[in-house]
Parts: structure tokens; C-alpha cells; sequence
């Protein structure tokens, strides 16, 4: 923030106010227009949205992941004996390594001829992929919120509606909850007695609970939209 701010107390306090916000999924800028200043700034958006990453994929994931590295460590690369990678880290890594992608690629592609015209291909591609990675709930923006097309805005509720993962500091109905429907839908179709995901089968309290979540999350934006839609 030194080069927008000016190096000095003020651009440290800013800096660490909006590193906890980001690790925290909140979104509270010191700025009126939030990070759009730092649009085009790479060392701002990459830290920020490491930040927000690291927070969104929740604190027992963090954990898992320093244990199995460690565990990879003292076995000198040969594959370990002590903890490994649970399944809930594999499926909170596997659904964060598909919904950040793949918001990248939607948002620029409905987004290249509209809100981000004009702007350098670089800078279009990192303004995508921060928007991407702060859908996640964390709040903060690059680009304008009030020029997107009405597409852009269906999709981006949906992915603040999954969220991250559990435990972490991000909203949604979780991509633990949108992992374990997407595998009973899966045994569905393959006529399958039980849920898996990566070779564990899942219980069914658990698929119960994941459904009952996502009914109500639903029932709530529902009734939400009504609201909105009556008194604004």
C-alpha cells in the first residue's frame, strides 16, 4: 500500500488491517472503493488473495496439510507413514482448485467486452481471478459492483452461496456440503447402495444433514430476494 499511501505508519496500518480482513473473509476496506485502486497491482492482489484463500479453507485443513507436510519430511519424500491428507482436506483443496478456475474463466468471459474494457489483457485476467478468489465471501472488489451484467450477477450468487469450507471464516453452505450432495447425486445415478468420495463412504446422517443445509440456505435467499424485492 507504500506507492498509493505513502510510506509511512498510515500504509502500515493499512496493510495489516486489510490483511485480517482478508484472512477473515470480511471485506472491510479502509477505501471508498474498496481495492480497485490496486487493480492492476500483482504483489496486492496475489497477497490478498492468498489471504483470503488460507482463511477460507479452514482451520483443520491448515492443520492436515502441516501435518502431512511434516510427515512428508521426515520420510525424506518416501511416501509417509504417519498423517496423511484426510478426506475433507482433499475435497476442500479439489473443490477450491475447481470454483477458483472456473470463476476466472466465467467472470472474464462475461465480463472482457463489458466492465473490463479498456483495461490491458493482464490487468483483466488478474481483475478475473481477484473477483474469483473474493467470491469466496470475503467481500472486497477490483472492478465497479454497480456496471456488471446481469449474468455475472446470477453467478456470483452462486458461488457466495457455496462459500468455502467448514470451519473456516467464510460463509456459504460450504464446499463440504456441495461435495458430499454431488456424491449421493452421483450414487444415484450409478445405483450405488452408499456415498463415497475418494474411497470413503459416506455417512448417511451426514449426507441428511448436508441436504437439510442446503435446503435452508436456499429457503433463506429465497425469502430474502422476496424482502428485498417488496421494500426496495
Amino acid at each position: 500500500f507504500g506507492p498509493s499511501l505513502g510510506w509511512g505508519w498510515s500504509s502500515v496500518f493499512a496493510a495489516v488491517f486489510h490483511a485480517v480482513s482478508a484472512f477473515c473473509n470480511a471485506g472491510f476496506s479502509l477505501f471508498a472503493d474498496s481495492l480497485e485502486r490496486f487493480r492492476g497491482s500483482l504483489p496486492v492482489n496475489l497477497l490478498i488473495s492468498l489471504l483470503i484463500v488460507c482463511g477460507g479453507i479452514g482451520f483443520a485443513v491448515i492443520s492436515n496439510l502441516k501435518e502431512a507436510s511434516l510427515a512428508r519430511l521426515g520420510s525424506g519424500g518416501r511416501p509417509a507413514t504417519g498423517p496423511r491428507l484426510s478426506p475433507n482436506t482433499r475435497l476442500v483443496l479439489t473443490g477450491t482448485a475447481i470454483l477458483i478456475p472456473g470463476g476466472l474463466l466465467l467472470f472474464y468471459a462475461l465480463e472482457h467486452g463489458h466492465s473490463l474494457r479498456g483495461l490491458g489483457l493482464g490487468t483483466q485476467y488478474l481483475a478475473a481471478f481477484f473477483q474469483s478468489v473474493t467470491l469466496r465471501t470475503a467481500g472486497f472488489n477490483t472492478v465497479p459492483m454497480g456496471g456488471l451484467r446481469a449474468p455475472t450477477y446470477l453467478f456470483m450468487i452462486a458461488f457466495m452461496f457455496i462459500g468455502a469450507a467448514s470451519g473456516s471464516t467464510a460463509g456459504g453452505i460450504k464446499i463440504n456440503t456441495v461435495g458430499i450432495i454431488l456424491a449421493y447425486v452421483r450414487s444415484l445415478l450409478r445405483d450405488q447402495e452408499n456415498a463415497t468420495l475418494f474411497r470413503h463412504m459416506i455417512a448417511k446422517e451426514l449426507v441428511l444433514r448436508a441436504l437439510l443445509i442446503f435446503l435452508f440456505g436456499t429457503v433463506a435467499v429465497l425469502a430474502g430476494t422476496l424482502l428485498l424485492s417488496v421494500f426496495e
